[in-house]
This record gives structure tokens, C-alpha cells and sequence, in this order.
């Protein structure tokens, strides 16, 4: 209890610190010596091991790491049309069971419907299932007479989604057949490949289509959802740490550098960001300990990134 009262203690005295570093003197004048030092510990504060333990803080080192460099797009996530099926009555009769639910998932050969023509001497037809889908339509009701092709349901399959992407012309030079793309969609992430680049330009957007194919054995994603792309151009190998120890902070991020229970803040720079890392562009050096759990605390303490004045 003594040494947890001690760190909550200690907190207190640097929060009290960094709010001095904004205090002026009694004639309304700034103190420049006071000011100067002030700025002087809260851009490369320290605390000892305690205090970071108490607040939870971890850290990374910032490292070379191979990321693959991507081109960012708006997409939508679409059902291929070469997997919607409509099923069709073969002959003229009335139905007599209809087992097809809406939204339910048929199995290839499931009967679908019954049919009954009493001008065949009341002969019962099985209609099936040409493919595995789901019902995504229904245009008849048990009971009902119909007659020879009438459309009884449709099927969809999601298995396979395409991922459409819009491109401008000349971001063409960069893209081709075969290219792997990442979909995000919500929280989800999934990968396709490139399979069609339209040849022509649209005159209403000016853009060229781009479809992948996305496998979706669990149906997991959903069909006409926004998504956004990632086309992958290539590996690269950049200078990168996790995102979780960017703080954003007005336009830019920050980080928090540590230097053994020292700590400075960083304006950083940042570029492409995949699995969980940041590339870095500037602000940090190879080898540098950045906290990536606790960093929120020491901004709130008001440590300062060096030259950072009011």
C-alpha cells in the first residue's frame, strides 16, 4: 500500500511539473529560465521502474521489417453472376411441396419442389437442384398452378464473391492479372487475386474495373458491402514499429522514445502499414525503444516532443 500511495504520489508531482511549465509569474510575464527548464523535463521526463510497472508500461524496438508496399482503393464486395442460378419448372402443374425457404442453403440435387399435372395421370415431378446456393428469391407458393419454365427459385452461390475495384488509367502501369488484393470489411480481412482489368475506360467515372476473385467457403463476407482495397505492388524493406506506439495527435503522430527510465516524445512520420506495423519514414532511428502500452499516460503527464513550445 506504502509503495502504491508513493507512485500515485509521484504521478502527482509530474503532472504538477508539466501544468507549471504553463505557469506565469504573478506580473502576468512568462519566467523564460523556469519555462525553458520545464520544457527541458517534460521533453525527456523520467520515472523509475516502479512507476512503470504501476501504469503497465511495455515497449518495442523499432527494426527493420519486410512490408508489402500496396495501392489503397475504394471496392465493393459483389456475388459472381456465373453462380446465380434460376430454377425452373419442367412441365405445367400444380405445386405440391415447395422446400425452399427464403435465405435457406439448398445442396446440389435437393428437391426443391413437387409438382403434380393430372393431365399425366396425376405423375408427381421432382424438381432439383442443379447447384449448391442460397434462396435468394422464391415466385411461387404451394398450391399454385404453373406452368412449363415458369421460375420457381433462385440460387446463389457466395462461395466465390468478386472484389471490385475502380482504378484510375494511370495507375494501370502498376497493376496485373494474377496480383494479389487484400479486402478489409469491417473487421474482417480477406485476399483475392486479380482476374479481369476491363479494357475500356467508363465514361462516367473515367475509371477502369478491376475484379478479384475471394474465396468465401464459411460465407463469412457478405455480398454488396463497401470495402476497402489493397492492391500488393511488392515487398520492401522499410524501417517500422507496432501502430500501437503512434499516438495521433493533432495532423501528425507522435511516439514515446525510452532511453533507460527516461522517456522523450517524438513527432514521427509514417508511410504503409500491414499486420500490425507502421513503416517509419522519419522521427525515429533503428534500435530505438518506443513504449507501445502506456504511451497514452505520458502524454497525459505532459511529456513534449524537443523544440515543442505553446
Amino acid at each position: 500500500m506504502k509503495k502504491f500511495l508513493t507512485a500515485v504520489m509521484s504521478l502527482g508531482v509530474l503532472g504538477w511539473a508539466a501544468c507549471s511549465e504553463r505557469a506565469k509569474n504573478p506580473a502576468g510575464d512568462r519566467d523564460d529560465a523556469p519555462a525553458a527548464a520545464a520544457r527541458a523535463d517534460t521533453a525527456a521526463g523520467s520515472f523509475g521502474p516502479d512507476m512503470q510497472k504501476l501504469i503497465g508500461l511495455e515497449t518495442a524496438v523499432v527494426a527493420k521489417s519486410v512490408l508489402e508496399a500496396g495501392l489503397e482503393l475504394p471496392a465493393e464486395i459483389l456475388p459472381d453472376p456465373s453462380r446465380t442460378v434460376r430454377v425452373n419448372g419442367p412441365v405445367a402443374g400444380w405445386v405440391r411441396a415447395l422446400n425452399a425457404p427464403l435465405g435457406s442453403r439448398l445442396e446440389a440435387g435437393a428437391v426443391v419442389a413437387i409438382l403434380e399435372n393430372p393431365e399425366n395421370l396425376g405423375r408427381r415431378y421432382d424438381v432439383r437442384s442443379p447447384t449448391a446456393g442460397i434462396v435468394t428469391r422464391r415466385e411461387v407458393n404451394i398450391g399454385e398452378w404453373i406452368e412449363s419454365g415458369k421460375e420457381i427459385v433462385e440460387l446463389v452461390d457466395y462461395g466465390t464473391l468478386f472484389g471490385v475495384v475502380r482504378a484510375y488509367p494511370d495507375e494501370l502501369a502498376r497493376i496485373v492479372l494474377g496480383q494479389p488484393v487484400e479486402f478489409t470489411c469491417g473487421e474482417l480481412t480477406v485476399r483475392g487475386t486479380i482476374s479481369y482489368l476491363s479494357p475500356v475506360v467508363s465514361p462516367e467515372t473515367r475509371t477502369v474495373e478491376i475484379r478479384a476473385e475471394i474465396p468465401n467457403p464459411t460465407g463469412s463476407l457478405r455480398a454488396n458491402a463497401y470495402a476497402r482495397a489493397r492492391i500488393i505492388l511488392g515487398k520492401k524493406t522499410v524501417l517500422a514499429c507496432p501502430q500501437t506506439a503512434l499516438i495521433p495527435e493533432e495532423a501528425h503522430a507522435v511516439a514515446f522514445v525510452k532511453r533507460g527510465d527516461a522517456f522523450e516524445k517524438r513527432t514521427v512520420e509514417t508511410g504503409m502499414r500491414q499486420n500490425g506495423l507502421v513503416e517509419i519514414r522519419s522521427g525515429l532511428a533503428e534500435g530505438e525503444i518506443v513504449v507501445t502500452k502506456g504511451a497514452y499516460q505520458l502524454k497525459n503527464l505532459g511529456f513534449r516532443a524537443k523544440g515543442e513550445i505553446d
